[in-house]
């Protein structure tokens, strides 16, 4: 048990992962989440087998896509949207290395028995593939506050609070609450 007046929340966000998405098919191996590949590359040296296609074009997804085609993967984006999503900076690499995009669509069913062969999307269209990335956003992760409310002592900060376009924003934000729960503390001495 642990007592205390003043709470300060910092618990991150999570990826949506495939399961959250409504996406026909078989559960192959190849599909992951964009962070996922994102550690597997950086992290533990992996490469994603090519052709590889990201779902969603946000800061991940845009990364993802530029970090692929620079090691010389073969990429492609499915955007449900009909534009780019991500930061303005996150978005030149796309042109840059030429990944094309399918706009206005997304992904409805996957293809493969024990490893993924492909995509179908909502314009019929289907991709051969052998990795698929998952860069459908992300969602605050605060499963720890079920049932408690927004109370006096309990201060959000960083991406637990809403996920922040950059970091800078987030420390800000861990800044001012820190300086809430001292201003609470003060308050009550």
């Amino acid at each position: 048990t642990i007592c205390f007046s003043q709470l300060i929340l910092a618990a991150g966000c999570r990826e949506i992962p495939a399961g959250a998405l409504d996406i026909a098919g078989t559960r192959p191996m190849g599909v992951y989440t964009a962070g996922q590949m994102q550690e597997m590359i950086n992290v533990y040296g992996i490469l994603p087998q090519s052709p590889v296609v990201i779902l969603g074009s946000g800061d991940i997804g845009l990364i993802m896509a530029k970090q692929i085609a620079k090691i010389g993967g073969e990429v492609a984006l499915v955007e449900q949207n009909s534009v780019l999503g991500g930061l303005e900076r996150n978005q030149w690499g796309i042109e840059q290395y030429a990944i094309p995009v399918y706009f206005d669509t997304t992904i409805t069913e996957l293809h493969g028995e024990k490893h993924l062969s492909a995509v179908t999307l909502g314009n019929g269209a289907e991709i051969p593939c052998k990795t698929l990335l998952i860069a459908a956003g992300l969602v605050p992760n605060q499963e720890l506050l079920d049932g408690i409310g927004h109370l006096d002592w309990l201060h959000l900060c960083g991406n637990c609070s809403c996920v922040h376009p950059i970091v800078e924003s987030v420390t800000e934000e861990g800044q001012l609450a820190g300086l809430a729960a001292i201003k609470n503390l003060r308050g009550t001495l």
